[in-house]
């Protein structure tokens, strides 16, 4: 399954994101809590798109790998 590495960008830093069961307090609180600001992380291809089309919330690092 190819996957495509993230990186948050938001403004508004701290990142709920159920989509890859992150959410909750910030990491290492609870749980895997929330995306940190910054915090690059990996999605299947499919994911991928609908993240990055909020432009204003993320952007791909690198590239795609198999």
């Amino acid at each position: 399954m190819a996957t495509v590495k993230i990186r948050n960008i938001s403004p508004l830093g701290h990142l709920d994101l159920p989509l890859i069961r992150r959410e909750g307090d910030p990491l290492g609180q609870e749980g895997a809590g929330c995306l940190e600001p910054g915090e690059v992380f990996e999605v299947p291809a499919e994911i991928a798109g609908a993240l990055l089309a909020q432009v204003d919330n993320f952007e791909a690092v690198g590239k795609e790998s198999k």
